[in-house]
């Protein structure tokens, strides 16, 4: 019994012996280097960054001429008396109800 034991175990040993080491295929080299040589980002030319920057420099004055615009259409709402001295007298100064 432990005689085919021991020969089983040397029979594994030798079969391992004469296995070959993995070796990658042959273009898998090429591919990998390939694959290397391709840019991984996306490049933005100065033309879109002068569109964007261009079509932001518009928006802010858009928007700054109609705040503009609104404020002087609605000026006349800003006359007369404001809602503090109107209502002084309603609402209590110092916050003390009853005295």
């Amino acid at each position: 019994m432990k005689n085919k034991k021991e020969q089983w175990i040397k029979n594994t040993f030798e079969s391992v012996h004469e296995l070959k080491p993995a070796a990658p295929p042959e273009a898998l080299f090429d591919k990998i280097k390939a694959s290397l040589d391709v840019p991984q980002a996306q490049v933005i030319s100065l033309n879109q960054i002068r569109a964007v920057a261009a079509a932001a420099i518009l928006l802010l004055i858009l928007n700054v001429y109609s705040l503009n615009h609104y404020n002087k259409s609605n000026a006349h709402l800003n006359e007369g008396p404001s809602f503090e001295n109107h209502y002084s007298n309603i609402f209590a100064n110092n916050y003390k109800l009853y005295e």
